[in-house]
C-alpha cells in the first residue's frame, strides 16, 4: 500500500460536466444523507432541533453549497459545457 507524505494535500477533481449534471434527485439525496448526519449526530428527530444545530454550526445543505461553487464557477471560468 502506497502511503503520502504528511505534507501532500490531495483535492479531488471535478470536471464541470459532474458539476452540471447534477439533478434535483441527486441533490435532494445528498440533502437527505446531510440531515440523516446531523439526525444521528444530535440523536433527535426534530426538524427544527435539526435545523438549528445546521445553523449553530454554519452548515448548509450540499445542494446549497453546490449551487454556490458551480455559480462562482461559472463567473470565474466561463459557462458550462
Amino acid at each position: 500500500m502506497m502511503s503520502q507524505p504528511d505534507d501532500v494535500k490531495v483535492y479531488p477533481i471535478v470536471s464541470t460536466q459532474s458539476v452540471c449534471a447534477l439533478n434535483k434527485r441527486t441533490l435532494r439525496s445528498l440533502d437527505f444523507s446531510f440531515n440523516r448526519f446531523f439526525t444521528k449526530l444530535f440523536k433527535t428527530t426534530d426538524v427544527e432541533i435539526i435545523k438549528a444545530c445546521q445553523e449553530m454550526y454554519y452548515s448548509e445543505l450540499p445542494s446549497v453549497q453546490l449551487i454556490e461553487r458551480h455559480n462562482k464557477f461559472i463567473v470565474l471560468n466561463g459557462h458550462c459545457g
